[in-house]
């Protein structure tokens, strides 16, 4: 082997080594642009959810703001994030909303509220005039575990069967019947119902406790 032959090979080691860094280094800014662009779809998704929900007159919770029961949290813990990035990018990068509450619902805020995947809570205090085809977005709510509807009725009973996680559900103050407490029976972690202002009868509620044994059922 020559001394030319000798001094190239290093040469070509590290041109290799190099081409592979910027490789890797390519591939490794390519993930973490997918990653941002994940994270940033998500969070401008949120913002613009709860924008639409003040606008519905309705109450967003991030999740720093409440504790284990939904309550508002009294410590008034700060905002999870740097302060001054939380500042210029928003809270929406750092929190996720788990609670939304309004007195008088619209079709707009449900829509809206089927933009929080994440949500554990919804609560409709007051009689409201929704159209059966805006309560499907129940369904776009996976893990809703605590609802309070008043002014829904038995057309709009069937969206709540997809609603596997669900534990309290206030069903209070509307027309609902024993017809609509049939897509009830297809919620098995269902811990507390109340039925209180309605129209079921006993009977249909010793057929839905049939069905739901481990639920306490008030009517």
């Amino acid at each position: 082997m020559n001394r030319a032959t000798t001094q190239a090979e290093p040469l070509k080691r590290n041109r290799l080594n190099l081409r592979f860094s910027l490789r890797t280094l390519m591939i490794a800014v390519t993930l973490l642009c997918a990653v941002m662009a994940v994270v940033s779809s998500r969070a401008n998704r949120q913002r613009l959810a709860v924008l639409r929900i003040k606008e519905a007159r309705g109450l967003a919770y991030y999740d720093y703001q409440l504790d284990d029961n939904f309550n508002p949290r009294i410590d008034e813990l700060p905002g999870p994030g740097p302060d001054w990035l939380r500042a210029f990018i928003g809270t929406d990068y750092f929190a996720t909303v788990v609670s939304v509450r309004v007195n008088l619902a619209t079709d707009e805020l449900l829509e809206a509220t089927a933009e929080l995947p994440h949500l554990r809570e919804l609560r409709i205090a007051c009689d409201s005039k929704i159209s059966d085809g805006a309560w499907r977005h129940l369904k776009d709510l996976p893990e809703l575990e605590s609802l309070y509807l008043r002014g829904t009725r038995d057309s709009a009973m069937v969206n709540l069967a997809g609603l596997a996680h669900l534990h309290v559900l206030y069903i209070t103050n509307t027309d609902v019947t024993d017809a609509g407490l049939a897509s009830l029976k297809s919620l098995p972690r269902l811990q507390t119902l109340n039925l209180t202002g309605t129209k079921v009868t006993k009977f249909g509620i010793t057929d839905l406790q049939a069905a739901l044994p481990d639920c306490k059922i008030h009517h």
